[in-house]
Formats: C-alpha cells, sequence, structure tokens
C-alpha cells in the first residue's frame, strides 16, 4: 500500500500534466468549441515536450530527480526496482 501512495506521488505530476489538458481537450470538443479544443491539443504538445527529457534519461538516469519532500531520489530508484523490469 505504501509503495502504491509513494509510486503515484511521483506519477501523478507527469499523469496530471497530461490528463488535465485532454480532460478539457474532450470537454471543449463535446461542446463543439474547436479552438478552445485546439488550445488544449497544443497544451497538450508543451506537457509532452516538458515530460520528454526525463522520459528519454530514464535508462542514463543522468538527469536529477524531482520526487518531493517525502522522499529521497535513492529511495524512489530503489523501489522502482522492486517492479523488475518493464520491458
Amino acid at each position: 500500500m505504501l509503495f502504491r501512495l509513494r509510486f503515484m506521488m511521483v506519477l501523478g505530476g507527469s499523469a496530471a500534466q497530461l490528463l488535465a489538458p485532454l480532460a478539457c481537450f474532450v470537454y471543449f470538443l463535446s461542446r463543439h468549441q474547436p479552438k478552445s479544443s485546439d488550445f488544449c491539443l497544443f497544451w497538450l504538445g508543451q506537457n509532452l515536450l516538458d515530460i520528454g527529457p526525463y522520459a528519454a534519461d530514464a535508462r542514463a538516469h543522468k538527469l536529477a530527480l524531482v520526487v518531493g519532500p517525502l522522499m529521497l531520489p535513492q529511495e524512489f530508484v530503489g523501489e522502482m526496482r522492486m517492479i523488475g523490469p518493464i520491458f
């Protein structure tokens, strides 16, 4: 249980960074507001560009990992190893 909470704390930032513009896009698209939905796609693209360098560095671990006040980066990496290889 504790592992899932910590994992979601770290993943939550990136997930929210992608889900918020996506939810707004769907909302505006359902309301037939094309300019607003276009802006949400732009917003989503900008957030993908922000997340991209960290995703690309996932294997090399050269960038500093920002995880928050409750967990050291070494603890997070150790917990991720408990999951095992993804690929």
